[in-house]
């Protein structure tokens, strides 16, 4: 596409070529021959004209046309120049027309006057026409910086938008990610909460059955939150599915090597063994930018028995039917920082009605809109045994609903998920 040249300032605005890059201006005086006057000098630098004798036939042509220049005289019957100015400025309909106030004032007072209605500029009577044209050049100038502003906020808005769009998308597929409630394997329960800072979160959370009686769960924390965090947080799952990743089950020519903790069968690879192999995953290959705590293990629902790798994260907390906890785990590092870290499965067991929680520090760390307070890992105990028998999917909505109350209005400073494992007591017979 061939795009009309606009003169340069120092090129002559003269003819019908000119007129065509030149901006409209309106020309608002009383007097005829100023009028003419101003008409014959603007032509001559190539600039359209449009004439009104007063501010109300002004108002009334910008209106109906968008004009960018606007030379007024300062003084005129009815509504003054200054008058035409604050209007001008008040009302969006008009857009943003650049303003010369033509005056015989000549007090820095009546200046400031001008200036705080809105004018752009001033030129004195009397004027020669060269003073008009480079006050004109000025303003178109600003005029087309203004356009080029305009274009670019234009741009960055388009861009924002398009972003938020896919952040949303984002948000939505990771959420379709998330398990659901309920009954994943007879004589479980899953229930969980999942509240992200921004618009992606760094915390995710599965579970899924390794056989017809064991199930594998973890929770994960990436460092920070958002687009990164979230991205990182996705990679280390589909590590952790049995199809993709496939360090959770032995190969079946592996047998049962490797088999170190009882109760496991060999073709189980023990949560210690999986976060190693995530460590030493993410530190060779160089992906992991920020490191993550998570917790890893495997239960068997049909003994309640289980072992589970902490690395870094929260401890989990088991709540008996008498409303008293028991935390487990072994600290250990968080996965991607040190490529000497070890780790450790610590058994566990999971009676009939007890749950098991699992939960990111963004719950301890939740702090108070009133006080800033932390809600902190003793409140959070407290609330999880204080009606043990209550359903667990209840029990999570009184959690999430006193997390929403906690924090008010105040922005989260991290994410917050908990995965929580109840045994319902129906265990086959075992």
């Amino acid at each position: 596409m061939t795009q009309t040249k606009t003169p340069s300032c120092s090129e002559p605005h003269t003819g019908q070529a000119a007129a065509a890059t030149q901006p409209t201006v309106l020309v608002v005086e009383d007097s005829k021959a100023e009028q003419l006057r101003l008409q014959a000098i603007l032509q001559q630098f190539g600039y359209p004209v449009r004439l009104a004798d007063n501010a109300e036939q002004a108002l009334d042509l910008l209106s109906k046309q968008e004009i960018q220049f606007v030379i007024s005289d300062w003084r005129m019957p009815g509504m003054s120049g200054i008058e035409l100015c604050r209007h001008l400025r008040t009302n969006a309909r008009f857009g943003q027309p650049y303003i010369i106030l033509v005056t015989g004032q000549s007090a820095k007072s009546d200046l400031v006057v001008g200036m705080e209605a809105g004018a752009d500029d001033f030129i004195a009577k009397p004027f020669n026409s060269e003073e008009l044209r480079v006050r004109l050049q000025a303003g178109v100038r600003l005029l087309r910086l203004r356009e080029e502003a305009d274009r670019r906020n234009a741009q960055l808005i388009e861009a924002h938008r398009v972003i938020q769009a896919d952040l949303s998308a984002a948000a939505q597929m990771q959420q379709s990610l998330l398990p659901p409630g309920g009954n994943p394997m007879p004589g479980v329960e899953v229930a969980s909460l999942f509240l992200p800072a921004s618009v992606v979160a760094g915390d995710s959370f599965n579970y899924f059955a390794l056989d017809d009686r064991h199930l594998a769960f973890y929770h994960i924390d990436v460092s920070g939150h958002g687009i990164a965090s979230a991205m990182l947080s996705f990679t280390v799952s589909r590590f952790l599915t049995p199809e993709i990743g496939a360090i959770c089950l032995r190969r079946s020519s592996e047998g049962g090597k490797g088999a170190s903790i009882p109760g496991i069968p060999g073709y189980i690879v023990p949560p210690h063994e999986v976060v190693a192999a995530l460590n030493q995953r993410f530190l060779e290959k160089g992906d992991c930018t920020h490191y993550f705590t998570m917790v890893y293990g495997v239960l068997d629902v049909h003994t309640g028995s289980g072992q589970l790798c902490q690395a870094g994260h929260p401890h989990p907390m088991i709540c008996d039917q008498q409303g008293e906890v028991r935390k487990l785990g072994a600290g250990r590092f968080p996965v991607g920082m040190l490529e000497q870290a070890s780790y450790e499965s610590v058994t566990f067991h999971l009676a009939p009605g007890e749950r098991l929680h699992v939960y990111s520090d963004g719950i301890t760390e939740c702090r108070a809109a009133a006080d800033d307070e932390e809600f902190g890992s003793q409140r959070l105990q407290a609330l999880l045994a204080r009606e043990p028998g209550a359903r667990l999917a209840d029990s999570i909505e009184q959690l999430r609903e006193r997390l929403l109350n906690w924090h008010g209005e105040r922005p989260q400073d991290d994410d917050v998920s908990l995965l929580a494992l109840a045994r319902t007591g129906d265990d086959h017979g075992h």
